[in-house]
């Protein structure tokens, strides 16, 4: 047992060297700390063996040799106790058995890669020997400058495929330390049940336990040699890709050195188009001809199908007029059905090919045009022909983006199909016809397939070669001078106003009129037409200011209107004028009237309840502006608020206050609600004050001393004369009331108001006159006497200090006694 054990782990030392078994010792010591431990132990000792190995590959090819001869003769034994009729190992169960099985054929699997990948290891290496000293003694090409295009092509390809190669690489490198680490801690673990089962089977004492124990060492054993050969593998198979890395490094730097030295002088001859030329046109023949082909073949096959579809609907029908007389019918119709599929199928894919074709042959007339174009452009510093083959190359490059996404579809659909036919095929028990007829639908699929694989293989050639030429314009711009440049510079920022200029927004319809006929087209509303008609908004807007106030003067200087209703016609005009400007604009940069057509109708709906308040204050401002209710200057008295009109405008009016402040007031309002206008014939407004005197004092000296007031007042109207009034017998107070007349817009009614009560005070003063204060006469019922008790109050808390008196409250003291009042 203990030989076993030990064959089993030397395997890996034998082939890889010492140090790589005291990595995977270190790793299963360690691998219980983590898998990041695991891994980067896993690297240094990968590092320690690549610097210490020595083992020979011959060596090591021989030891493969002679455990693949072991895994072989294991493999035998193992299908030969399969073969018998006791077939189980004493103690192993089922399961384990065919476990066993498999793992005994997965080792002999691992082993012949194994010696594969030796082969390959030494193949690698024997490559990068052979290359180190060309690209050590590289040093220019034998051929003298300039240098063809095709080379510099053919060397930027293999810049490109070379850093593909050197990434997968690398990514393949650092999956395979993740494998390697994950079976090194697999073998590690087996090591330790392995001696678990050592010590378990010593101690083993019943037959039938140890006979357990032995099968379950013996598997264990398997397990242990299996996961030690995937070490190895893994080993040599990450020693290969890594000289398979210098090697590409290594082909990639001469490939950089030789593709920047024939950049520097490069040269598109006659010769070098023609042989591209011919290339493409035999390309282009082959297609042609493929395709006649296969537009002969689509024919039949769509024939097929409909001949195959008629004789199922002939089957159908037969079936149902007698329908329980034959009992073969339902297998005719099956296979009717099963032959109408294979002919869809045929169909389908004779289409689809010859839509894949027909992509091919418009990809390689594409890439011709493509290659005129740059021999016609090539060394080119004319900005034009640059600008023009970048435009052509964005448009291939996008068809050949666009058409990707299809074709690599039609690559997975194709391969889903291939799958589950062959699983069909595989697990259902079919005829020979049956079996025929999905081999020949798996056919198609793969057929299929290999049609998307060359469209895709077509793309790509025409990606590279947009950005082949792509990086020579790019070479090209870079060797212009330094006033080119800015040229250039200009030139790109000129054609990208120019798209941002004509970039259109949307479309709207519009209806001209061409001999009498009425046509509906479409017209375009660019960024350009709309800038244009800001433009002349602006400017006219500017103008028609001008316009009205113009008219403004004229009408008061010429026609004699007055300034208020001058003003009104100014900004009535105004408005007319920007209406008309606002048609004028749209007419003049073609942008049809029906553009607003867009908003839609949830959008017009809601500008409509939006915009009622603003149309009706606009429609009342028309009804001002005719009726005339009121002008610029007259007092108004608008719910509460009285003042002086200030402006007149589209939705509102101001009234300035007579305090000061100014309020607007919506044209609407003042149609709506009521409003007294004081200077709408005249501005003499009546006011009146109101003196109330005492009981018993002279009526008709009272009603004297007013009239005398309000007549030596110089700002009340003496026509009409200020009257008197004596109005009312109050509660306490004779009510007076005089009446003046003011003029409101030169004098200030409440100035003058209150310099009237000023006068009036004096003069009741100087006469003895008494102002009336509310009075009350209080009569006592004197016919029974009034009750009279002295009450002891509660007792109170008194406050004693300083500065506090203490009185007596009422009925305080001895012999106090109710009398009659």
């Amino acid at each position: 047992m203990e030989s076993d054990v030990a064959t089993a782990n030397s395997e890996v030392a034998e082939v890889m060297g010492r140090p790589r078994l005291r990595g995977r010792r270190c790793l299963a010591g360690l691998r219980r700390c983590g898998g990041l431990l695991v891994l980067l132990c896993f690297a240094v000792a990968g590092l320690s063996q690549s610097a210490t190995n020595t083992t020979a590959p011959i060596e090591a090819a021989q030891q493969l040799q002679q455990r693949l001869a072991e895994a072989k003769g294991e493999l035998a034994r193992v299908l030969a106790r399969q073969g018998e009729s006791t077939n189980l190992v004493p103690g192993a169960t089922s399961p384990e058995a065919t476990e066993y099985r498999l793992m005994a054929e997965s080792l002999v699997r691992v082993y012949q890669q194994h010696l594969d990948e030796l082969g390959r290891l030494e193949a690698a290496r024997q490559r990068l020997k052979d290359f180190e000293p060309t690209a050590k003694a590289w040093t220019g090409f034998t051929e003298p400058p300039p240098h063809s295009i095709l080379r510099v092509d053919d060397l930027r390809d293999s810049v490109e495929s070379l850093n593909a190669k050197i990434a997968a690489a690398e990514a393949s490198l650092g999956l395979l330390f993740r494998f390697s680490a994950e079976a090194q801690a697999a073998a590690a673990d087996s090591d330790g049940r392995l001696r678990l089962l050592a010590e378990q089977l010593e101690a083993a004492a019943e037959p039938e336990k140890a006979a357990r124990l032995n099968w379950q060492r013996t598997f264990e054993r398997l397990k242990n040699r299996l996961a030690s050969a995937n070490v190895a593998m893994d080993e040599t198979r990450r020693r290969r890709v890594e000289e398979d890395l210098a090697d590409y490094r290594l082909r990639l730097a001469l490939a950089k050195r030789q593709l920047a030295v024939a950049s520097q002088h490069t040269r598109f001859s006659p010769a070098d188009l023609d042989q591209v030329i011919g290339s493409l046109d035999a390309e282009r023949q082959s297609l042609e001809t493929e395709i006649q082909s296969a537009e002969t073949d689509n024919e039949r096959r769509q024939q097929a199908l409909a001949i195959a579809r008629a004789d199922l609907q002939k089957q159908l029908g037969a079936a149902g007029d007698a329908a329980g007389e034959n009992s073969n019918r339902a297998a005719q119709i099956r296979k009717a059905q099963d032959l109408v599929q294979l002919r869809t199928a045929q169909a389908d894919t004779s289409t689809q090919g010859l839509a894949a074709l027909r992509q091919m042959l418009e990809i390689v007339i594409q890439e011709r045009g493509l290659w005129q174009l740059r021999f016609e452009n090539f060394d080119s510093h004319n900005l034009a022909n640059l600008r023009e083959g970048y435009r052509r190359l964005n448009h291939l490059a996008d068809l050949a983006e666009a058409a990707k996404p299809y074709f690599q579809q039609q690559v997975d659909l194709a391969a889903n199909l291939i799958t589950e036919q062959s699983n069909r095929i595989q697990n259902r028990a079919t005829t020979p016809a049956e079996a025929a007829q999905a081999q020949d639908l798996l056919d198609l699929n793969r057929q299929r397939e290999e049609v998307a694989h060359r469209a895709l293989r077509s793309l790509e050639k025409l990606e590279r070669l947009t950005l082949r030429w792509k990086q020579s314009l790019d070479e090209t711009r870079q060797a212009l001078p330094l006033m080119a440049r800015f040229r250039d510079l200009f030139t790109e920022f000129s054609s990208f106003t120019t798209k941002l200029w004509r970039f259109e927004l949307f479309a709207a319809e519009d209806t001209i009129t061409v001999d009498g006929q009425q046509i509906t087209g479409r017209r375009s509303v660019t960024v350009g037409k709309i800038m244009m008609a800001i433009l002349i908004l602006a400017v006219g807007y500017w103008i028609s200011i001008l316009l009205s106030r113009g008219l403004e003067r004229l009408a008061i200087k010429r026609l004699k209107v007055e300034p208020n209703q001058a003003s009104l016609i100014r900004r009535w005009t105004r408005v007319v004028l920007i209406a008309a400007l606002v048609v004028f604009s749209l007419v003049s940069v073609k942008i049809p009237l029906t553009v607003f057509a867009f908003l839609g109708g949830a959008l017009a709906i809601g500008l409509g309840f939006g915009t009622q308040n603003l149309l009706k204050n606009f429609m009342s401002g028309i009804i001002i502006l005719f009726e005339r209710p009121f002008r610029v200057g007259d007092v108004l008295d608008v719910g509460g608020n009285r003042g002086t009109v200030t402006s007149i405008g589209i939705r509102s009016s101001v009234l300035q206050l007579w305090d000061g402040t100014e309020t607007l007031i919506p044209n609407s309002a003042l149609l709506e609600n009521n409003l007294t206008n004081w200077t709408y014939s005249n501005h003499t407004v009546r006011f009146s004050l109101t003196v109330g005197v005492a009981y018993g004092s002279d009526t008709r000296r009272v009603a004297q001393l007013l009239a005398d007031a309000a007549d030596r007042h110089g700002l009340i109207h003496k026509d009409p004369k200020p009257q008197v009034l004596f109005v009312d017998f109050g509660e306490s107070a004779l009510n007076f009331e005089v009446r003046y007349w003011v003029d409101v817009m030169k004098n200030n009614a409440a100035q003058i108001g209150s310099d009237l009560r000023h006068m009036v005070a004096s003069a009741f003063a100087e006469s003895g006159i008494v102002m009336a204060f509310p009075q009350r006469d209080v009569h006592l019922d004197a016919s029974r006497p009034f009750p009279v008790q002295v009450v002891q109050p509660e007792a109170q808390p008194r406050a004693s200090g300083p500065g506090l008196d203490e009185r007596p409250s009422i009925g305080d003291g001895v012999g106090s006694e109710e009398k009659p009042a």
